[in-house]
C-alpha cells in the first residue's frame, strides 16, 4: 500500500479554511487519514459545495451532528435500523442481526421505506431548486436504503459517499459482521467512497482486507507547513486497584471544588483554566452505574452516554432510579453537567465543546473487551 502526503497549507485549522480542498482531489476511491481528530473534515461535508451522503456508525454521532445542523441535512430516522450495543462485552456470545435477510421483501410495501422515500424526495427537490447542495446523514446499515432511493430518483451518481470513522467496520464486525460486510458491498457498487479517519485501521489489517488493500492512501500532512497546530495532550498515566476506587477519588475533588488548573494560550493570551468539570470513558454501563450510586451523584450533576437501548434504559433505571437517563451531546453553547460518563459508543467523533474539562480514561484489564 503506496501513501500519499498531502501538506496542509500554513495557517489552515480547519478544512473548511482550505479554500482549494474539495473531494475532486482524490480519486473516487479512497482511503483519506485526517491524522488530526478535530480538524473539521466532518464540519467540511456538511457545509461544503458538493452533495454529500456521510455515513457514520453510531446514531449518537449523527444526532449530534444534527442536532449542530437541522436547517440544512436530512438525517436518515430509520426504526428498523436498531442501535447496537456496542456497551457489551464482546467476549459473550452475540447476536448476529442480519437486517438484509428480508429488506428486498419490505422496501418495496413497508412504510418506513416509503416514509423514507418521500422525504429524501422532497428534500433533494428543494434543495435543488434552492441552489444548495444536500447533506445525507446515515448509519452504515441504513446506507442500502438511501443508495436505493436516490438510484431511483435517478441522482445517486451526483452524491458523494464519505464513509466516516471507517475503522468501525472492522471493529463492529464482532457483533454484526453480516451488514458490515453487506455496507461494503453496497459501497462497492457506488461510484464514490471516501474512507476517513484520524485512527484508520493498522496498515497489516488494511492490507489483509480484499475491499482496503488497493485503494489509494491519503494522508494529511499538518506538521511541515506548520508544526504549531500539532498540540499534544498532557497525558499522566496512573494505576488504580479498581475502576470504582480511582473514579470515586477524582470525583469527590470535584464535589470538593478541588480542581486543577492550568495555563494555556488563548489568542495568543496566557489564560488560566479551572477545571470543574469531568468526562470520564467507562466502558461498561454498570460500572458507571455502581460509580454514580457509590458516590450518591444526583441526575443533574450527571450525563450518560451511552448505546441507547432497552437494556441499558432498564439497567440505568433499576439501578439509579426513573430520574437518571441516556443523554445527548450537549451542543455549543450549552453548559455540561460537572460529570459526563462516556462508554464507547460515544468516543467515535462526538463533539464536546466544554472550555475545561479534564478527560478521565479508564482501562479495565479484567474486561475482555
Amino acid at each position: 500500500m503506496t501513501k500519499d502526503k498531502i501538506i496542509v497549507p500554513r495557517g489552515i485549522r480547519y478544512i473548511g479554511e482550505w479554500k482549494d480542498f474539495c473531494f475532486s482531489n482524490f480519486l473516487s476511491k479512497c482511503i483519506i487519514n485526517k491524522q488530526l481528530p478535530g480538524c473539521g473534515f466532518t464540519e467540511y461535508c456538511i457545509n461544503g459545495p458538493e452533495n454529500v451522503i456521510l455515513c457514520s456508525p453510531r446514531k449518537m454521532l449523527l444526532k449530534n451532528k444534527y442536532d449542530q445542523h437541522k436547517n440544512d441535512i436530512y438525517l436518515v430516522i430509520n426504526e428498523m435500523d436498531k442501535d447496537p450495543d456496542v456497551d457489551k462485552d464482546i467476549s459473550k456470545d452475540i447476536k448476529n442481526p442480519n437486517l438484509d435477510e428480508d429488506y428486498q421483501e419490505k422496501k418495496d410495501n413497508s412504510e418506513i421505506y416509503e416514509r423514507l422515500y418521500r422525504e429524501i424526495d422532497t428534500y433533494t427537490y428543494q434543495r435543488y431548486l434552492n441552489n444548495q447542495p444536500a447533506k445525507i446523514l446515515v448509519t452504515y446499515d441504513s446506507y442500502r436504503i438511501v443508495k436505493d432511493i436516490l438510484e431511483k430518483i435517478r441522482i445517486f451518481d451526483r452524491f458523494v459517499t464519505v464513509v466516516d470513522e471507517f475503522q468501525s467496520i472492522l471493529h463492529d464486525a464482532r457483533f454484526k459482521s453480516n451488514t458490515e460486510l453487506s455496507f461494503l458491498t453496497y459501497l462497492a457498487q457506488s461510484p464514490t467512497a471516501y474512507f476517513v479517519s484520524a485512527t484508520p485501521m493498522m496498515d497489516e489489517y488494511l492490507e489483509m482486507l480484499d475491499e482496503f488493500r488497493d485503494l489509494p492512501y491519503y494522508e494529511l500532512d499538518w506538521g511541515k507547513e506548520d508544526p504549531s497546530r500539532i498540540i499534544r495532550p498532557d497525558l499522566k498515566v496512573l494505576t488504580m486497584k479498581s475502576v470504582g476506587t480511582k473514579a470515586e477519588e477524582i470525583i469527590q475533588k470535584y464535589l470538593n471544588n478541588d480542581f486543577e488548573e492550568i495555563v494555556v494560550m488563548r489568542n495568543g493570551v496566557p489564560t488560566k483554566i479551572i477545571s470543574s468539570e469531568a468526562v470520564l470513558y467507562v466502558n461498561s454501563v454498570n460500572h458507571i452505574t455502581s460509580i454514580i450510586k457509590k458516590c450518591n451523584l444526583q441526575s443533574e450533576e450527571v450525563n450518560i452516554l451511552c448505546s441507547d437501548t432497552p437494556d441499558n434504559q432498564k439497567r440505568i433505571q433499576r439501578k439509579l432510579g426513573k430520574k437518571f437517563v441516556i443523554g445527548e451531546v450537549p451542543l455549543k453553547g450549552v453548559k455540561p453537567k460537572m460529570f459526563t460518563f462516556c462508554t464507547r459508543t460515544v468516543y467515535l467523533g462526538a463533539d464536546f465543546y466544554s472550555t475545561c474539562a479534564r478527560s478521565f480514561i479508564f482501562s479495565d484489564s479484567n474486561i475482555d473487551s
